[in-house]
């Protein structure tokens, strides 16, 4: 029966440069999409495959590895991919975004949808770490998750507002000193 060598692919992924990232796919399939570009012509959809969560890995120096499980017709097996994945702060650096007014007290997994009309993304609850959101925030981290398959594991990104610089807070810097106590 004809297959593809899916060993054969991984190792494929591990010479070729790097790709754009395009953040309005979910993060799943961006790595299929990576996956797809290092194969000798035959592509795979997700709906083939099982995907377990990726894990650190050191293995010819990538910090990724994810197992892969075919389960459509005319392939078998399954076996480890290896990749690197990104710190987040690298897809959404750009922290002047004005967030969605946030009238009470909610989570950022709830945000998600707003969130990701904002950023032009696609994030799943998979990708970043779910946090208290305070009414009127102006700005909050996303933490990717150990689960995300494109986000390094506890990087971070801030989102919204930018933060005032401690220089444009504290104006005086020429501080006249400290005196001894006479008492």
């Amino acid at each position: 029966m004809p297959g593809i060598n899916i060993r054969r692919a991984s190792l494929l992924t591990l010479w070729t440069p790097p790709v754009a990232i395009p953040k309005n796919l979910e993060t799943k399939q961006i790595l299929l999409n990576l996956m797809n570009a290092n194969t000798m012509g035959t592509q795979v959809a997700m709906k083939d495959l099982v995907f377990d969560f990726p894990e650190p890995n050191t293995y010819h120096n990538k910090n990724s590895k994810v197992k892969v499980k075919f389960i459509g017709v005319g392939y078998s097996g399954s076996t480890y991919f290896y990749y690197d994945r990104l710190l987040i702060e690298r897809s959404f650096a750009a922290p002047d975004n004005t967030l969605p007014n946030i009238p009470v007290n909610t989570t950022i997994h709830t945000l998600l949808p707003s969130l990701n009309t904002l950023l032009k993304s696609k994030l799943t609850t998979d990708d970043i770490e779910d946090a208290p959101v305070l009414a009127g925030a102006v700005r909050l981290w996303f933490v990717a998750k150990s689960t995300s398959f494109l986000y390094v594991p506890g990087s971070m990104v801030l989102i919204g507002s930018p933060v005032p610089s401690l220089a444009s807070v504290v104006t005086v810097k020429d501080l006249p000193g400290f005196e001894p106590s006479t008492t």
